[in-house]
């Protein structure tokens, strides 16, 4: 079990380092995002493998937000840009068509005028074909946006990023109790004091100075007799 337990967190920690060294980066740069992932992780593994730490909650708790919030960030941002992108080409179909089409019309008399000059003179040849490349790829985009219909990429993005959150969160759980579990490992058995006091606990209670006083008054009366007694004899 302690093996078990010790390999769920390793696993665990792999596959969290993987996202939050990702934003991270991004968030702080790349020369300290790694940094900032491993020393979060590993000061939210070390409060809760601290069982005075796991008493207070509390910055435990604050420390696996701050774990979880680099790779959940990490997860939804493809889904949010993927629909900010859909928003801005929806809401800008219009204008785009239009730029398009007047820059196949530009692109088709530029065209044109390159065919005229090769058959008066040599050398417009690679502005002919470069000029017919880019007419193409004008006229695809726009074949493209005559024929595309409201996508639902973005709810598989967001369905798929939902996933994977959820399955982080559980990975985290699972690794947190892990630690716990292996933190126990190195605790021994606390000893009962009963054990340690004797059988007899209630008489060490009654014990008192007054008590004790009088108990060896009455051994020195006890000798005094036995004297005595051996005297007559």
């Amino acid at each position: 079990m302690r093996w078990f337990s010790l390999a769920m967190v390793v696993m665990a920690t792999i596959l969290l380092q993987v996202h939050a060294w990702l934003f991270w980066s991004d968030f702080v740069g790349p020369d300290t995002g790694w940094l900032w992932a491993v020393v979060l992780e590993a000061s939210a593994l070390w409060l809760w493998a601290n069982r005075d730490q796991q008493r207070r909650a509390v910055v435990p708790f604050l420390a696996s937000m701050l774990v979880l919030a680099g790779p959940l960030a990490h997860i939804i941002e493809p889904p949010i840009k993927a629909e900010q992108r859909a928003i801005y080409e929806q809401q800008n179909r219009p204008t785009i068509k239009a730029e398009l089409r007047d820059e196949i019309a530009t692109l088709q008399a530029s065209l044109e005028t390159s065919q005229r000059n090769s058959e008066k003179r040599t050398g417009w040849l690679t502005d002919i074909q470069q000029t017919r490349n880019l007419l193409n790829q004008k006229r695809g985009e726009l074949r493209r946006l005559n024929a595309e219909k409201p996508s639902t990429q973005g709810l598989g993005l967001w369905l798929k990023a939902i996933m994977q959150g959820m399955a982080l969160i559980v990975i985290w759980s699972v690794s947190v109790r892990a630690i716990s579990q292996l933190t126990k490992f190195r605790v021994s058995k606390p000893v009962d004091s009963r054990t340690v006091r004797g059988t007899f606990p209630s008489r060490q209670k009654s014990e008192t100075p007054a008590s004790a006083h009088a108990e060896r008054t009455a051994l020195h009366l006890l000798a005094q007799r036995v004297n005595e007694a051996l005297d007559k004899v």
